[in-house]
Order: structure tokens, then sequence, then C-alpha cells
């Protein structure tokens, strides 16, 4: 049916005018927002218009995006807000406006259905649904308005669409049939078990650098993606002992090099766009995502503990700068996303003409020094005459701290655009999943760091999350709240106006992690105890053991309009839930030595070893858990008084090493946190002292800081600074 409607296209424009207010301004989706002015008789996904569609004996027009999407505006623009567009739309369909962010559930189906029909995917998502069933026909991502390049233009498509529905209902009942059912089918397929094995790891090592681009990093071909999971198996396996160790170590530490160089990299202000659109990492679109930008400055701080070089942690610093500056809400919880447009053009914040570059510096020396840092010159090196700033000069990169005129020059470029350019436009939509990422790095680095307000960003984070996105079953009536047995909680999403959005796995399985990290970064074991109480639920929620999967949408509280409830094991820009959950389980059930999440974490590991021996660079993070799970951890155990300062000294000392296996534990009056912990004598030493264990052998505990540092340089995993 694809082929037969895209047959009859034809071009014609039509002339863009103005809209009005429509249902979507009750809406608190900030992207749901920016299409309130649309002439398209937009609704929200819900009941009214499902039910109106039925009613009408109309299809539906699902449109899927997010508020940081450059071409998700582009089609606004050019089709939305074209009145003849709107007209055929408000005639011949009911059409249905989400937010992929706030509604991951409906986009993971819908996308998977269209890159079944197209063999590929993106956003904007647009697809057209019978509906009686919800059922897709056809889809697509982006349309132009008009027929070009072998494209079909929107309008045409459209009533195409409505026509081919009044006169071959039957054929498009079909199509739909036969597709759905085979997306249901490879959704929720059971999954065999194979064997676990470490040469696992080589050869998906093996399998990924054979695309590595070992002249500008990353993997090759345009657009280029950050890809975190990636670089993070990458750099496992460069601590490893494998003949790929050092293949892996260069092309981990390239790529972090190049993308913090480039223009992808906010050379004045710090935090990564979304991705480039060439192999140089110097075009980037513009948006910048919460997501992208914790967990890469988690391996900016990785890559600095495993190498001491001040650049890496030069970027990471500014990454979370960035952060806090411009993503912490008042309460505490994280911002999604910037957009990529400000005053009517993509990275107009971001990119300088010669005249603006002037005005900001004038036209001595300051000027001349700056177009030799950062490329810049008065024709543009970008289009339309404007400059991306992108480094090159590589002493920076060596030393991390560039001459102090740079940073001078720096700061008054930074200050000059702050005050006289119009900022991208912040999406304030607050996401739990997201938001644990924030707190995972903010925890991570301040341990690290020894930066206390880092700390506090994170425990500010929990405390919001606390108050917005945990449900506590109450103490008593069993079975109430969602189901919730007493003592345990449920997750939210977001919260949407007065809306509850039920929280999916990945929200489960990131705050698990998250306040793991929290706890090995302060000790503070009700994280700990938190991070335990979610993973039971998120095992009672999504568990299949008859699959050996995770489903991704809850049992409780889901949508009756879902097609299908997807095993979702691809990790892409971010972790899979299933690896994600994966992971957390066997970090809680190392901590208390709980066999059933080990054994849970095991079987989800198992039951991906096809794609982790087939396709590995589409499971980066089930290699990643995989890793962790080959490799007896390192049980770090401080004794001692925390507010010593010899405590404090030998405590940043095991903080400032990467371990890629650890457990953390406080042993206080004699007596350690967990079963594992060892215990010490009736009447122990009040001395501060670190215990490096594996397993019940312990080393001999070291009081000196100093010692303790020399020895971890030599024994502790990773590699040689």
């Amino acid at each position: 049916m694809l082929v037969f409607i895209l047959l009859f296209l034809m071009g014609n424009n039509m002339a863009e005018t103005a809209g009005t207010k429509n249902r979507l301004d009750q809406q608190s989706s900030p992207y749901l927002k920016q299409h309130a002015d649309n002439p398209v008789d937009w609704y929200p996904w819900g009941e009214e218009a499902i039910e109106k569609a039925r009613r009408e004996d109309k299809p539906i027009f699902l449109s899927i995006g997010y508020a940081a999407c450059h071409w998700c505006h582009v089609m606004e623009h050019e089709s939305f807000e074209n009145a003849g567009i709107a007209k055929v739309l408000n005639e011949h369909f009911v059409s249905i406006k989400v937010d992929r962010e706030e509604r991951p559930d409906i986009d993971a189906i819908y996308m998977r259905a269209v890159q079944m029909m197209t063999g590929s995917g993106g956003w904007p998502l647009s697809v057209f649904l019978l509906p009686h069933n919800l059922k897709p026909f056809f889809g697509g991502t982006y349309f132009p308005p008009d027929s070009n390049y072998g494209r079909p233009g929107f309008k045409e498509l459209i009533l195409q669409i409505s026509g081919i529905y009044k006169t071959r209902k039957a054929d498009l009942e079909h199509d739909a049939e036969h597709l759905t059912k085979k997306l249901i089918e490879v959704s929720l397929v059971k999954r065999d078990q194979d064997a676990l094995k470490k040469e696992i790891l080589e050869q998906a090592a093996a399998n990924i650098l054979s695309h590595y681009d070992s002249d500008l990093g990353g993997f090759r071909g345009a657009p280029k993606f950050p890809s975190p999971t990636s670089l993070q198996f990458l750099i496992r396996q460069g601590a490893s002992k494998s003949s790929r160790s050092l293949e892996a170590r260069s092309a981990a530490l390239l790529t972090l090099d190049q993308m913090a160089l480039g223009g992808l990299y906010d050379q004045l202000g710090g935090g990564f766009h979304r991705y480039s659109t060439d192999e140089r990492w110097f075009a980037p679109h513009f948006e910048k995502m919460l997501y992208d930008n914790a967990q890469l400055a988690k391996l900016y701080v990785q890559a600095w503990q495993l190498t001491g070089k001040l650049f890496y942690k030069q970027i990471a610093v500014e990454t979370l700068d960035y952060m806090l500056r411009e993503m912490k809400s008042p309460r505490g919880g994280f911002y999604s996303s910037q957009d990529a447009d400000s005053e009517g053009a993509e990275g107009r914040f971001y990119t300088w003409t010669w005249e603006e570059l002037s005005a900001a510096l004038g036209d001595g020396e300051d000027l001349n020094l700056a177009a030799q840092q950062w490329g810049l010159t008065k024709e543009g090196n970008w289009e339309d005459g404007r400059n991306i700033l992108h480094s090159t000069f590589r002493h920076s990169r060596e030393s991390g701290n560039p001459e102090p005129s740079v940073n001078f020059i720096k700061k008054k470029l930074f200050e000059w655009r702050l005050k006289y350019k119009i900022p991208p436009a912040t999406d304030e939509k607050v996401l739990a999943d997201w938001n644990a990422l924030a707190v995972a790095v903010f925890s991570y680095a301040g341990a690290v760091f020894g930066e206390e307000r880092y700390l506090k960003a994170a425990e500010d984070a929990v405390a919001y999350a606390q108050k917005t996105f945990f449900k506590k079953a109450p103490e008593k009536a069993p079975g109430s709240n969602l189901g919730l047995v007493p003592g345990t909680f449920s997750v939210l999403h977001a919260r949407a106006g007065n809306r509850d959005i039920s929280g999916f796995l990945e929200d489960y399985a990131s705050w698990i992690l998250a306040l793991t990290d929290l706890y090995e970064a302060t000790l503070d074991i009700e994280h700990l105890n938190q991070a335990r109480v979610i993973a039971k639920r998120m095992v009672a929620e999504f568990w299949q053991a008859d699959s050996n999967a995770f489903r991704s949408f809850p049992k409780e509280g889901a949508d009756p309009y879902l097609l299908t409830n997807i095993q979702e094991s691809y990790d892409g820009v971010m972790p899979s839930g299933t690896s994600a959950a994966a992971e957390a389980l066997l970090k809680i059930g190392r901590y208390f030595e709980d066999e059933e999440m080990t054994r849970i974490a095991e079987r989800v590991l198992r039951a991906h070893v096809a794609e982790m021996e087939g396709s590995p660079a589409g499971v980066t993070h089930f290699l990643n858990v995989l890793s962790e799970h080959s490799e007896e951890p390192w049980q770090i155990e401080i004794a001692g008084t925390r507010e010593d300062a010899k405590w404090q000294a030998l405590w940043r000392v095991t903080r400032e090493q990467w371990w890629p296996a650890r457990m953390t534990a406080l042993i206080e009056g004699g007596k350690g946190t967990f079963p594992w912990t060892i215990d010490l004598p009736a009447k122990p030493t009040r001395e501060p002292q670190v215990y490096l264990c594996k397993g019940r052998n312990c080393l001999l505990p070291a009081k000196d800081p100093k010692k303790l540092a020399e020895f971890l340089d030599k024994e502790a995993p990773g590699w040689e600074r």
C-alpha cells in the first residue's frame, strides 16, 4: 500500500496563513503548546480524539515529535501552519499530536511500525491509523509541503490517503492487520537462554572497532552521533587485558577529543549539541539534550580518572556547570532540552558573523586571537556568512588550561552572547529517567572531584523526585495506589499538568542506578535502600519470567489504547530499559546478596547473547553489563569516623580511581554495612583505614592516603596514568 499511495502523488503549493488557538493550548507539554496556534484542529492523545475518529469514521493522522527537534519545527512551519493543508486534515482526518518525550510508549510502538514499513525512522514521526483499532497503515517521517527530489508532498499525500480510505478501506485494513501482527510478534518474542562467555566482549570489540573512524573519531559516515554506551564499552575494553585494549583506548580518547574540540561542543558555554551533520564533528544540529550531556559528562570524568589529563576534567566541569546554569529548575529537577533555533534560524545563538565578533571583541588582537583559536573568518566558515566555533589548537587538550588570554576572550564572547543574543527556548518538562541520569553524573563527579555543589545538585534532584515521581504505597490498605504492596514505590515518568504518566521500565531502572551512584558518593545507606525498594517494584511490574524479558510499559495504569507492550532491547543514545534494568539488578543483587535479583540480571544477559555476538553495535550497554558481570567487583570498605580529616583523605583517594566494577561500604563501630563486609575486632581502632577486598579476601588495611594512592596507581583496574 505504501507504493500504491506514492504513485498517485502530485505537486501543488499553498500559502501559509496564521493559525488560531486549538486544544493544544491547554496542554502542559511545551512541544504541544508550540502547535497551539496552528490552523490544524489538533487533539492530544486520548479518548476524545479517538472516539471522534470512530464516530465520524475518519483515519487518524498521528504526528510525534519533541520541542528541540529541528525538522519538527520545519514541518510545522511548512505544513501545519499552511491553511490549505490544515483544511484537508480537518475535513478528512482526526489529527493527534504527541510529545515523544512525554509519551515514549506511543512513540516506541509507532516508530517500530514505521521502521518496519520503510526501513528507517526519525522525528517528526508521521503515521496514519485506522480509527476503530489504531492500527497503522502508512507512515514516514518529515514530508515537505510539495513533492520534490523524489519525496512526496504532504498535501498530496493526505489527499491520496483520504481517497484510498474512502474507496479501498478493506485494502488498508488488510495491510494494517498484517503489519500489526508482525509488530506484536517481534515485540513479545520468547527469548532463549545462551551461555555467557567473556570471549563475547573481545569479539564485540573487534566488530565495533571495524566501523571506527581512525582519523576523526566516532563511527564512519555522516551524520555522527555521540554514542555514550559505545564509548563506555570502548573505555571498559581499553582497561581490559584483551588484545584489543590499546585500540579500544585510542578509539575512545580520540572520539572524546574530537567531539570536545569540534562545533558539536559549545566552546563558550559548555555542553554538547545533539549530533554532527558532517564527519568532522564540525556542524551540529544545535539542540542540546539533558540525556546527552549527563552521559557524556560522566565519560569525560572517567577519561580524566584514567589518564590524568586536565583537558577531560575541563570538559566535564564545563558541561556540568552548563547543566546547573541552564538546565536546573529552581525546584531541583532538570529540564529536558534546549532548542536548536532562535531568532527564526537554526544555530543563530551559537554562531557568529564577523560583525558580531568585532562588536564583542573590537578589531584588535583579541579578534585575531579568537579567529586563530576557533577557526573564524570574515566570510564565515559555515552557511549565511556565519562562523561555528571549533578549536584549532591541541595544546589546550594536552594541558587542560588554555592560555589566559584565550580564557579572557572566551569570557567576553560568552557575556556578549548572553547580553545581545536571544537564547533558544528551553523545554522545561521534567522527566524521571533523564533526571536520574543527571543525578548519576552529579553524584559521580561530585565524589571524584570533591565538589560539594555537584553532590548538592544530586541531592536536590532526588528530593524533587521524591515529591514528584515517587509514589509510596500506604502502610495500610494493601493493593491500593495502583496495586502497590505496602512499603514499595511506583515511579512516575512525568507529571503532565494534573495528569500522572505512569513510569516506564527506563524510569525504574535509571533511578535504581542513580540512587546507587548517590549512595556510593555519600555512603548514605538510605539511598541504596530506596533503590532496592524500587528494584522490587520494577521486577513485580515489568519482569516476564516466561519469556526471559522485561516489558517496557507498566501493567498497572497502562494506556488502554496501546497496541502492544514492547520488549525494547536496542541500546541507542541511551541504554535500553532492558539493559539498564539488568545493570540495576546486578548492582542491587551484589550489594544485598539478593540471589533473585542477580539471577534475573543473568537471565536477561543470557537472553541477549545472540545480539551481542551477531550485532553488537546495537546492544552496547548489554556489553557493558556483561563486562561488569564478568569481573569480580572490588569491595572498598572504609572504617573510621567520617568527620576525621584523614578519613576524608582516604575516601578521596579511593574515589579518584576508576573502578569498572566496585562496591563501597562503611564500617562503623566495627560492623560492616552489608553481609559481605568484614567485621573488625571487638575493640576496633579509631584510626581511619581502608580495606580492599574481593569476595572474603582482603588486603592489609591502608592507613596512609599517600601510600594508598601509590598502591592504587599500580594495582587498581584502569589505565596507566
